[in-house]
């Protein structure tokens, strides 16, 4: 009986200590550590909290803090929510007139890239061109912010995405 006793401590002794080993050791995640956690807050009004894995234009990943996953449709945020999560996911779909812009700036970029392989023009006069079209797709963006019709933290991100 002594033996018996002496070898249920032992294993509880062992597993003790593993579990505490387990504990001390990180776990991988394919998120930034440093990612604080966020909640969102959902047309029904509840918040969910986490930290997004992964985003796009119909749904997100989201990891609670107990580790478990979430995968939810975007529709059952606000639009200012889904403008967080697009902007934190680094998803976020520009307007219509955004876009356009933004095409039209790759198409002018490209065009000056041309000319100045062709000989046509030089490379500080290709550098002012360019820094002129991403200047007006960034006073578009301002002037959308000051119709109210972007708010600033989609200003912001959309000017570092011009091209």
């Amino acid at each position: 009986m002594n033996r018996f006793c002496f070898a249920i401590f032992v294993a509880m002794g062992v597993g003790a200590t593993a579990t505490f080993a387990q504990s001390t050791i990180p776990i991988a995640t394919n998120t930034v550590a440093a990612t604080p956690l966020q909640g969102y807050t959902n047309h029904a009004g509840h918040v969910l909290v986490g930290t997004w894995v992964s985003a796009d234009a119909r749904s997100a990943t989201l990891r609670l803090p107990s580790g478990t996953e979430r995968k939810l449709p975007l529709n059952i945020f606000p639009s200012s929510e889904r403008e967080r999560i697009g902007i934190a996911s680094g998803t976020l779909p520009p307007p219509p007139a955004v876009a356009e812009a933004f095409e039209r700036c790759r198409l002018a970029l490209q065009r000056i890239d041309v000319l100045v392989q062709a000989g046509q023009q030089t490379a500080v006069a290709a550098e002012t061109s360019r820094d002129l079209e991403r200047r007006a797709v960034r006073a578009m963006l301002a002037d959308l912010e000051q119709q109210k019709r972007l708010s600033p933290a989609a200003a912001a991100y959309l000017s570092s995405k011009v091209p």
